[in-house]
């Protein structure tokens, strides 16, 4: 008895293949454990012409977690896990160790560690036009304590005027190696520009570096932020990407509200009441344009994220897409729209009025003014 098909050490858990085991009997005992003690599945199974086929992508997949960062070095510790698979026939049994990342890629193998931290775990364009404002963070995985995080800003016209770094969060005491989210927002790089003694800059490049011998590699490809503005046209919503990493999507169309209203009328005393009325509100969010295919299919990557959230106000509002244009191309990208709910619907307010001056001066037209009417 025998593996013949079995994922690689290290592997993307939605997309890993199927364990096929030959030489098996009439049936078998095949247990998944997490972490060596937590059973996922305890199952007796019988073998096809093939062998015995194990699908456990699902399980894996499912028992990983992806949280929205709440640091400016996020380790994402429910993203990796290792997991063994045990299968025990005619007296024999085989295992099988090997760890998993939340997420897939479709056609990628990971033959080691060190191919995992040449992926920058995104699809959005390596050149990213962001605003001052929008939550922007870009996921590695980090196994070692020799790899940095490099941010280099430059100018309008291209020059290249301060470089500054991030020092691996990898520990070895703790054996922390995974997917770690860092903070790549303006506002984030801004504040990291100012050990550099607080340079004006029109964009920036972060990527993953190896240093060693007095010298510095690139480990991984590299992302550009181009910088704008922020203005009250621009609305933001966060997700995990399908690479299990953190992505902002930003959109410059129009956000339409709808409220639908019903009343379920009550009488006592011959008092009605209509308090127990459902409501429900619901939203349309034009994108805005595409300039590239990639776009598209990063936009695709937002439609099938698992968890996304609406940012307003700081706030984080998950949402669910109810509906989003299936047929685009680049002809009339710029109509893309998709609608949502938020998860969870009340008929509460969640927001506060926020404390501001309010203007003084204020001049009353009465009659006979020209503006009264």
């Amino acid at each position: 008895m025998e593996f013949i098909q079995k994922p690689d050490q290290l592997t993307f858990a939605a997309t890993m293949p199927d364990f096929i085991v030959s030489g098996i009997g009439l049936s078998a005992q095949v247990t998944l454990y997490k972490d060596t003690d937590k059973v996922l599945l305890k199952e007796t199974m019988f073998p096809s012409d093939k062998g015995l086929v194990i699908d456990v992508k699902k399980i894996i997949n499912d028992s990983l977690r992806v949280k929205i960062p709440t640091s400016s070095i996020f380790h994402q510790d429910e993203a990796l896990g290792l997991f063994k698979l045990v299968v025990i026939s005619k007296g024999e049994t085989i295992e099988y160790s090997f760890n998993a990342l939340r997420g897939g890629y479709e056609d990628y193998n990971i033959p080691s560690r060190y191919n995992a931290m040449e992926l920058i775990y995104s699809f959005q364009p390596s050149i990213k036009q962001i605003t001052t404002e929008s939550p922007e963070w870009l996921t590695f995985f980090i196994p070692l304590s020799t790899l940095r995080i490099r941010f280099r800003y430059y100018l309008s016209h291209g020059a290249l005027c301060a470089t500054t770094y991030i020092d691996s969060p990898y520990s070895s005491t703790k054996n922390n190696a995974g997917l770690f989210n860092i903070d790549c927002s303006y506002s984030a790089a801004y504040k990291l520009s100012l050990t550099a003694g607080g340079i004006y800059f029109a964009y920036y490049d972060v990527d993953l570096v190896s240093e060693g011998n007095g010298s510095i590699t690139p480990v991984t490809p590299t992302q550009r932020f181009l910088i704008t503005q922020a203005t009250n046209a621009h609305k933001y919503y966060l997700f995990e990407n399908t690479l299990g990493g953190i992505d902002t999507l930003i959109c410059t169309g129009d956000l339409t509200r709808r409220l639908s209203m019903s009343s379920d009328i009550t009488i006592s005393d011959d008092i009605k009441d209509d308090s127990s009325n459902t409501h429900s509100l619901s939203f349309e969010q034009s994108v805005g344009i595409f300039t590239s295919e990639i776009e598209l299919m990063w936009f695709r990557d937002f439609i099938l994220s698992s968890q996304r959230y609406e940012v307003k106000e700081e706030h984080l509002y998950q949402i669910i897409i109810e509906e989003a244009d299936s047929e685009i191309n680049l002809a009339d990208a710029d109509v893309v729209n998709f609608s949502f709910r938020r998860a969870s619907e009340d008929k509460y307010f969640g927001f506060a009025r926020k404390r501001m001056e309010l203007p003084t001066g204020l001049i009353f037209d009465g009659p006979g003014d020209v503006n009264f009417f």
